[in-house]
């Protein structure tokens, strides 16, 4: 990590936080080990709950029930839970990707980050074939004139 990739990452952190480029995340590169926003517990603690539960009540009230409340959780969590995993899993990587040079880097070589000009119609910057710092260099003209 240079002095001037510290930098560059500074300024697509302001800029994100003015509201002048988006950073999008992919989640199918993002959702596995390595990722800096990953978490197991999104995708085991459910189904992990869902079996329990239905054991309980299979062992408690019968088979029928167990299984029953089984196929309930288990649509829950595919139609309802997991869009609001994927949201927070993706929210997640992008704040830690751009609180932190190490992060967005990991994102970057990931292939879980593209970079939008809100302001401008200028080319994205998808990861990893595209450079991130040629993007945040073209940032810095309005740095400047904003700063």
């Amino acid at each position: 990590m240079s002095a001037d990739d510290i930098a560059l990452h500074a300024a697509l952190r302001d800029a994100h936080a003015a509201g002048r480029i988006a950073v999008d995340v992919n989640f199918r590169a993002v959702n596995r080990a390595g990722a800096p926003g990953f978490r197991t517990t999104d995708i085991v603690v459910p189904w992990f709950v869902a079996v329990a539960v239905s054991l309980y009540v299979g062992v408690a009230y019968g088979i029928a029930a167990g299984i029953a409340l089984f196929v309930v959780l288990a649509g829950v969590i595919l139609v309802a839970l997991r869009p609001f995993n994927r949201k927070r899993a993706e929210e997640r990587n992008r704040q830690m990707g751009l609180a932190a040079l190490e992060h967005w880097e990991a994102l970057w070589r990931m292939g879980g980050a593209a970079l939008r000009r809100l302001d401008r119609d200028l080319p994205a910057a998808v990861s990893p074939q595209d450079d991130w710092r040629d993007f945040a260099r073209a940032l810095a003209p309005a740095r400047q004139a904003a700063g």
